[in-house]
C-alpha cells in the first residue's frame, strides 16, 4: 500500500487495483528543486529551466 500525488492525466493509464482520488480545496505551494551537473548545461536543460520558470518562482541559492 502507498500514497502518491500524481497529475490528473494519470487516470488514463491507471493499473487495475489502483484508485485515483481528486484532492479538494486549494493546495499549498510545493518546493521543487532542479539539480544538474555544473558543466552539463546544454540546450535541453536550457529549455527545461525555461519551462519550469514559467510555472515556478525561482529563488537563487
Amino acid at each position: 500500500m502507498g500514497v502518491a500525488l500524481v497529475p490528473s492525466s494519470s487516470v488514463n493509464g491507471c493499473p487495475s487495483g489502483v484508485s485515483i482520488l481528486p484532492l479538494d480545496g486549494t493546495l499549498p505551494p510545493w518546493e521543487v528543486t532542479i539539480v544538474w551537473p555544473e558543466h552539463g548545461h546544454g540546450p535541453i536543460m536550457e529549455r527545461l529551466l525555461e519551462v519550469a520558470g514559467e510555472f515556478c518562482r525561482v529563488d537563487d541559492a
